[in-house]
């Protein structure tokens, strides 16, 4: 699947970097840069886009309650926060996307076309709230 994601980049002339686990690239968004990154497991393809702030540790539960309240709103995608580990306080927004085997190039492209154009929209929607909320020192 990794290989499928590769071509499908290089045929939309998207310059990434192809790590062990993902594949990355940046995304001018209309209110910030952010760094998109592309996992395959078998069938299944997530799709991350990482907020440009980290969330101090102390903005965790405040972060939390905030994302949810946009989660219930979002139809695509999520807002999700690392609270442990070397990601610790990395917030991003992550679409899962199934693949089915079968599919043909015409077809993954179509359905990566798709997928990517939304899942960039909901970050596009959101990405400055949730640097607003990331750096607050209100509670709300």
């Amino acid at each position: 699947m990794k290989e499928k994601i590769k071509a499908y980049l290089e045929s939309r002339n998207i310059r990434f970097v192809d790590n062990d686990a993902f594949l990355s690239f940046g995304v001018n968004g209309k209110d910030t840069f952010w760094t998109t990154a592309i996992r395959a497991d078998d069938s299944i393809v997530n799709i991350y886009s990482i907020v440009p702030t980290k969330v101090p540790a102390e903005r965790y539960d405040s972060f939390t309650k905030a994302a949810n309240a946009l989660n219930v709103n979002i139809r695509y995608g999520s807002f999700e926060l690392v609270t442990e580990g070397e990601g610790a306080g990395e917030a991003r927004c992550r679409t899962p996307l199934f693949v089915p085997d079968n599919l043909d190039s015409g077809a993954f492209a179509n359905l990566m076309d798709n997928v990517i154009t939304l899942h960039e929209g909901v970050m596009d929607a959101f990405a400055a709230e949730m640097i607003k909320i990331a750096c607050s020192d209100s509670e709300d």
